[in-house]
């Protein structure tokens, strides 16, 4: 979720926070743009539609152990992911991958720096 935070004499600048600490995770929603980068980029189950998808997410991960990267930045079981929290559920937004296969994108992320890498040098290759 994203907050705004004011600096004396400076922009506006945002904060982040863990939208999955203290919350129970009973309604997921995943984008079209989701499903479509969890069947490119992760080799585990291919889905062919967002409710198949989300009943997966449901049941499959714990929600208690997400270890938050960076602004809207989570991984979950080894699965990087972005998210926000919306309508009273968590919105899967995209997904980047299995981090243990690409270490440097997890630095990047929780730099802040990934951002300012695709600004300067282009989308990354993703795809297994």
């Amino acid at each position: 979720m994203l907050r705004r935070q004011k600096k004396k004499g400076m922009k506006l600048k945002p904060v982040y926070r863990n939208i999955f600490e203290g919350r129970r995770v009973d309604k997921i929603n995943v984008t079209d743009h989701f499903l479509k980068r969890w069947n490119e980029r992760l080799d585990e189950i291919y889905f062919s539609s967002k409710e198949e998808l989300e009943r997966y997410l449901l049941e499959n991960y714990d929600y208690n152990n997400v270890e938050y990267l960076y602004g809207d930045h989570y991984n979950i079981g080894g699965t990087h992911v972005t998210a926000t929290y919306e309508n009273n559920g968590i919105v899967f937004i995209t997904t980047m991958g299995n981090l243990d296969e690409q270490p440097v994108l997890y630095n990047m992320i929780c730099s802040g720096k990934l951002n300012y890498a695709i600004r300067e040098y282009g989308k990354l290759n993703l795809c297994n």
